[in-house]
């Protein structure tokens, strides 16, 4: 049995919406991070990763991210207690919001970075590395078919 993980590369312009996880979380105290969170068990629904990142990220760093998101890719992994985890990541843009930490418990620190920056940092996780470069692709991409 997996708990799922859902992640939002969220684009803020030119720059990527990261966060400092607090020294309070259980898995990766302190490291630099995607916007994101576990997806809660519930009923019967429709867009379940979609509408448990759109929470995440509002009850994380006050923010609204537009209802279209891109899936980038997805991962596993199994933390220090034995539990296995599947992370899901989305390529998101901001709609709306005044950024700031909502969960003092789970984000330390709100961080705006632009591509080169987080792909050269020494402190950043590969990957969180991986999805930015994938996000950064991703709109490159759409850009050129314009």
């Amino acid at each position: 049995m997996y708990t799922v993980v859902v992640e939002g590369v969220i684009s803020m312009g030119d720059k990527w919406l990261l966060i400092r996880r607090s020294m309070q979380e259980e898995h990766e105290p302190g490291a630099i991070s995607l916007v994101g969170g576990r997806v809660e068990t519930t009923g019967f629904s429709h867009d379940v990763l979609e509408q448990a990142l759109k929470r995440e990220v509002a009850e994380e760093v006050n923010i609204t991210i537009q209802k279209e998101m891109q899936y980038l890719w997805s991962s596993s992994l199994k933390t220090r207690k034995g539990e296995r985890v599947l992370t899901v990541v989305f390529l998101c843009t901001y709609e709306a919001g005044e950024v700031y930490i909502k969960q003092t418990e789970e984000v330390a620190d709100i961080l705006y970075l632009d591509t080169k920056t987080v792909l050269e940092s020494e402190q950043i996780p590969d990957y969180v590395k991986k999805s930015i470069q994938l996000a950064a692709l991703s709109i490159k991409e759409e850009l050129a078919k314009q």
